[in-house]
């Protein structure tokens, strides 16, 4: 039997920032460290910087993700959400890499969607 995925959640906060910190159990990648930049609950905005992990492997300084929430026409909730790949000096990040960067993300959504409910 496969080895469920879950996480352990770590938060830091302060005033002025939040540290979550994923210990992702059950995935090829061990942890990630996100930084809550802005959170504005008004218009369903979420905006946060990957600042640590085996995800960002040796090409990548940080992720910045802006995730906002928008009403459907059905009465469910829309997702959009952009990502910034920001490169150590000149690396180059191919597309294969960034729809696997894109697939894992959404796994770690899934997953602590699952926690949370």
């Amino acid at each position: 039997m496969a080895e469920q995925e879950a996480l352990n959640i770590l938060i830091s906060s302060t005033d002025e920032s939040s540290v979550w910190y994923y210990n992702i159990v059950g995935s090829h990648f061990q942890y990630v460290k996100h930084r809550i930049d802005e959170l504005d609950q008004d218009n369903y905005v979420c905006k946060y910087t990957m600042i640590e992990g085996d995800a960002l492997g040796d090409k990548l300084e940080s992720i910045g993700y802006e995730v906002k929430f928008e009403a459907a026409s059905d009465g469910s909730s829309i997702c959009k959400m952009t990502s910034n790949y920001n490169t150590i000096g000149e690396a180059e990040v191919k597309e294969e890499e960034i729809i696997a960067g894109k697939n894992s993300a959404m796994g770690i959504y899934k997953i602590r969607s699952n926690c949370i409910v």
